[in-house]
């Protein structure tokens, strides 16, 4: 390790980047796993997801709970979206069961959501005409109300927004962002 620190150019380094690799440990491992087995690639790196970092918060909101998953190669074939049971049978949910409802799931964060509205040409075509909800992070506004975030397609661009946790009933077109177990995502 010390041979590769001594040679790398670290005037040419991303600071930003660098200090992402001192506070996790992990998100280096992964890394420099990825740079072993596949060699320096910028759309590679680009593609690496870190859940345990803040997402993104709108003016106004602060985030009260928030799912972190380490940090993870995106890999379109390990997210999918699912209903709930009550959404499959009563055709409703309320937004605050979930998490209830989804237990067994790895509920992706608000992350996610903010890798898709930066890559959207990875956003599956299917999700069109769907709220798809990044639940693994609840944020709060200024008079403490709990809000999910959503990504949506708007006809001509992809989007995201809030919606209540308390008080909102979510039909069958809410749909839920889960990280498929290895099992699922190759059948």
């Amino acid at each position: 390790m010390a041979i590769l620190a001594n040679n790398v150019d670290w005037h040419r380094v991303d600071p930003e980047r660098a200090q992402l690799l001192i506070q996790d440990p992990v998100f280096a491992g992964t890394v420099f796993r990825d740079f072993l087995n596949r060699g320096r690639d910028q759309d590679q790196d680009a593609m690496i997801i870190n859940f345990s970092l803040d997402p993104r918060c709108p003016a106004g909101y602060s985030w009260t709970k928030h799912q972190t998953n380490g940090s993870w190669r995106f890999d379109k074939s390990e997210v999918g979206i699912c209903l709930t049971e009550s959404q499959k049978k009563d055709g409703r949910v309320l937004a605050q069961d979930v998490a209830k409802e989804l237990i067994k799931e790895t509920l992706m964060n608000a992350n996610l959501l903010d890798f898709y509205l930066d890559h959207t040409e990875h956003i599956p075509n299917d999700w069109k005409g769907r709220n798809v909800v990044f639940c693994g992070t609840v944020y709060k506004n200024g008079f403490g109300v709990l809000y999910f975030r959503y990504l949506y397609w708007d006809g001509e661009d992809w989007l995201d927004d809030f919606e209540n946790v308390s008080s909102t009933y979510l039909s069958t077109d809410w749909w839920f962002a889960v990280r498929l177990r290895l099992a699922e995502a190759r059948s």
